[in-house]
């Protein structure tokens, strides 16, 4: 398990079938594709950057350049990746790629059908997902049309109630509420654009063309939540409408008169005091910091999630999840709601749908694919990040040997990660655990050439908030176990205490009250104070190697390079 990104793995791929020479079925051997790249990789002379910026550019070369221009081409790479930096051999490449079709007109379909796609990216910590990729002249052309009727201004705005929807040249619309709307709309073109897509995206869905059922699942927005998260999500929405409807109905009180202010007394003399005797100033204690240092915060490291590194997503009660594995906010999760005619399922114990079948049937039903949505969230490989809408049903014991189709046996599994599942040595196997936090969830056991000891792995990939918590757990654990060791060692009690030197004689090897501070160094004798120092510092090698008297003598280099936590202890003997 190598725990790399999916995009760095698909990078080490892409460059393994472009510098690797291949084998054909007829046994012949044919060559990598770029030879020159290949010979600066294997020497160390450029890195896997390269590589993929090289790849990119010889994938824009159209398809009808000849060969020998392609090879050409990459040479000219190959050498400038000997040169620049990956970002100036991209700019250079382009430059090359707009000489070998300065016009345009030798890129065809298969060129644009090559090059063609839409990612969507994976929301970010504020929910929001970004879009790129590459339309070809057909979809451009539909995109614009759709967009020029829906995204007419004052169309589909989410920011006004009265803003008609769906298309602006229905014939059904009333031209003067259109204008209306449009005076009111204060949007970009961008945010209507915006707008128009997620509301022909919202058309279709419930239009009913997208088919009834996906891998058992409805053709449906899924959400799961918990019965706690919808209540208080309702609450917070009437709490929030509570004070307008007061305001309105409620009349404003006139303010009251403000009362005449008294007459102030007038001081008594007072007498000089006797003057006092003059004291020490406290020390001015210094003010505690506002973040708490986390060495000291040994209780509970609830600042445990900004040391994980990376955008920490605000898993919650306040998110919900898909089954495509997209987070909302609870309060889009409700907006949704109201518009659904679907029933709300909550899987408290067990609904009433029929959950076990048994041997009756062999594919799960549409309750136990979403009660495993529930549930897992997603695929059950340990790692795997694909939502419960790829996954198909898998039998934690195989049908074919005699597995229930229950929903105790049930979990999810995407396609890679379902074959391979089987009997064999090199295979993985599963099992449904029912003890301990993760009980009913399915734990994957892999091969002995993976992991000897074939420990079970469940997947928290669909439930970073677990993961949390473990983490959490094992840190408070840890750090109690230092605070445990560091009170022993405070207050005298270490099984293993540090070596004591006497005050009355030092041990072999002890400096002298006039030997020059700066021979230290080379391991000569040092003033006391100097070598007090130095055992000070001796104490934690000492008591890992169990050094006796004579090896604690300050001329080690070790002295004047590792703290020591139990310095003050060891003061008080040798004072």
């Amino acid at each position: 398990m190598t725990r790399m990104r999916p995009g760095a793995a698909k990078a080490r791929v892409e460059a393994m079938d472009a510098l690797t020479p291949s084998v054909t079925p007829s046994g012949e051997v044919i060559g990598p594709r770029f030879p020159e790249t290949a010979q600066l990789l294997a020497a160390g002379v450029i890195d896997l950057d390269h590589v993929g910026v090289v790849i990119e550019v010889m994938a824009d070369i159209p398809h009808k350049i000849d060969a020998e221009q392609r090879a050409n081409t990459e040479v000219a790479l190959a050498d400038l990746c000997r040169k620049y930096p990956p970002g100036q051999v991209k700019t250079i490449g382009e430059r090359i790629v707009d000489y070998l079709d300065p016009d345009g007109k030798l890129a065809d379909d298969v060129d644009r059908a090559k090059k063609r796609g839409v990612d969507l990216g994976k929301p970010a910590t504020d929910f929001m997902a970004k879009v790129a990729g590459h339309l070809d002249p057909t979809t451009t052309a539909l995109m614009e049309v759709m967009l020029g009727v829906w995204a007419a201004p004052g169309m589909n705005n989410p920011d006004d109630e009265l803003s008609p929807s769906g298309a602006a040249d229905d014939p059904a619309l009333d031209p003067a509420v259109l204008q209306a709307a449009a005076d009111n709309d204060l949007r970009t073109q961008s945010q209507r654009n915006h707008d128009a897509l997620k509301a022909m995206l919202m058309y279709l869905l419930e239009s009913g063309q997208l088919g009834k059922t996906h891998r058992g699942l409805p053709v449906q927005l899924i959400i799961t939540m918990t019965k706690d998260q919808l209540d208080e999500a309702l609450r917070e929405q009437e709490a929030a409408a509570e004070p307008e409807s007061e305001s309105e109905s409620e009349p404003t009180p006139e303010p009251e008169p403000e009362p005449e202010p008294e007459p102030e007394p007038e001081p008594e003399p007072v007498l000089d005091p006797e003057p006092e005797p003059a004291t020490e100033p406290e020390p001015e204690s210094e003010p505690e910091p506002e973040h708490p240092d986390p060495r000291t915060q040994w209780q509970d490291p609830t600042w445990l999630p900004a040391l994980t590194g990376g955008p920490m997503r605000p898993y919650g009660r306040g998110v919900v999840y898909t089954a495509t594995g997209t987070v909302l906010p609870i309060s889009d999760a409700i907006k949704l709601l109201a518009r659904s005619d679907k029933t709300l399922a909550v899987f408290a114990n067990h609904s009433n749908e029929v959950l076990y079948l048994g041997r009756a049937k062999r594919l799960a039903s549409e309750a136990q694919r979403l009660a495993m949505f529930a549930a897992h969230r997603g695929c059950s490989f340990g790692g795997c990040t694909n939502p419960a809408m790829w996954a198909e049903a898998h039998h934690t014991v195989e049908w074919a040997l005699g597995g229930l189709t229950d929903i105790s046996h049930l979990a999810p599994a995407c396609p890679q990660h379902h074959k391979l599942i089987g009997p064999a040595e090199h295979q993985w196997q599963t099992i449904m655990i029912t003890e301990g936090p993760d009980a009913g969830r399915c734990a994957w056991i892999p091969p002995a050439f993976l992991d000897p000891d074939r420990q079970p792995r469940v997947n928290r990939a669909h439930h970073p908030d677990e993961a949390l918590v473990e983490a959490r757990q094992a840190m408070l654990a840890r750090r109690t176990a230092q605070l445990e060791q560091r009170n022993r060692e405070l207050s005298g009690h270490n099984p293993d205490p540090p070596c004591d030197p006497s005050p009355d004689e030092s041990p072999p090897g002890a400096p002298s009250e006039d030997a020059d501070p700066l021979s230290q160094r080379d391991g000569q004798s040092a003033p006391r104070s100097l070598w007090l120092r130095g055992a000070l510092r001796c104490c934690n090698h000492c008591c890992a190697v169990r050094h006796d008297r004579a090896s604690c003598a300050p001329n080690a280099a070790h002295h004047y390079r590792l703290p020591s936590h139990n310095s003050v202890a060891l003061l008080r003997r040798w004072l």
